[in-house]
């Protein structure tokens, strides 16, 4: 990943809402309440991978690069954009039955990854982030 990228991420996201703060880590990720969006410094292959081929799959669009990058970064702003209490704690519900679930290897990852990437706060924040991104 370069740094230029980044930095033009960085904009592209302030353009949105220039009360997003951005800063850089090692993971996409977000706190809806404080407004902050971590872009990951380095990609993980695998979860981008993971990430890539369940995206391909649902919306029947292929991903460059670029795109995955930017759908990444977006879903994190699309958790901001779409917060509610209720996802928040139907989310919580299933992430923490997923980790049973992981303890005693009920799943492969990868099984695991489909339907994290379904619990509806998660699909909305990807759904937002990909019409933001695709101008739809």
């Amino acid at each position: 990943m370069r740094i230029i990228d980044l930095l033009k991420l960085k904009r592209y996201i302030k353009n949105i809402d220039s009360e997003i703060k951005v800063k850089f880590g090692k993971c996409f990720e977000c706190d809806t309440d404080r407004k902050i969006v971590w872009l990951a410094l380095k990609d993980n292959r695998l979860d981008s991978e993971m990430f890539k081929v369940w995206y391909e799959k649902h919306f029947n669009e292929t991903l460059t690069d670029k795109d995955l990058l930017y759908i990444s970064a977006l879903h994190e702003v699309g958790h901001i954009m779409t917060w509610t209490q209720e996802l928040e704690d139907e989310r919580t519900e299933m992430y923490g039955l997923m980790q049973v679930v992981h303890t005693y290897q009920l799943m492969s990852t990868q099984e695991l990854n489909e339907q994290y990437f379904e619990i509806p706060m998660e699909l909305i924040a990807t759904e937002w982030g990909r019409a933001y991104y695709r101008g739809l």
